[in-house]
């Protein structure tokens, strides 16, 4: 008789903790490439349903810079840092200072060159004051990235089955 009225408790039990959870706003984030310090996470919300690409510099502890950018932008400005070589060579020619701005979207990529900083990509927002800055080469790399990150977020989603 114990037996059956512990089992009998447990199952009213779990049916209750059941009902009281209901999974409808949720947020994924897949860091989908990492490339040194620099990230491209992509986030998916289910309340709202949006999609983004955040890119990602780990400062060390908790210090973390981050820029959020819809999917289609993200492309547009990886395509941007693919022509960072090009950039880099014209920059390097010049004495002293030198500066190019690039918009995607609604970010903004400025490549720059001082003589004390050398050459650095810096990717910020329009409407924020929030920026990824990166070297030569993780700019590069990162391009590829952000160029397959709409084919990659339609791969997420493919793989993020909620059941209702």
């Amino acid at each position: 008789m114990k037996k059956l009225l512990l089992l009998a408790s447990f199952l009213s039990f779990s049916a209750a903790v059941a009902e009281d959870f209901k999974l409808d706003d949720w947020q994924f984030t897949w860091r989908y490439k990492s490339v040194g310090s620099v990230s491209v996470e992509l986030r998916a919300e289910g309340l709202s349903g949006a999609l983004a690409v955040y890119l990602v510099k780990d400062k060390g502890g908790y210090s973390r810079d981050v820029v959020s950018m819809s999917p289609s932008t993200a492309v547009e400005v990886g395509e941007a840092l693919s022509h960072v070589d090009e950039e880099f060579k014209k920059e390097q020619a010049v004495n002293g200072t030198a500066f190019k701005q690039v918009n995607a979207g609604e970010m903004q990529i400025h490549f720059l060159k001082t003589e004390k900083d050398g050459f650095y990509v810096d990717v910020s927002e329009k409407s924020v004051f929030r920026s990824v800055v990166m070297d030569r080469k993780t700019a590069a790399e990162i391009s590829q990235h952000l160029k397959n990150s709409s084919a990659a977020i339609n791969y997420m989603k493919s793989k993020l089955v909620i059941s209702q």
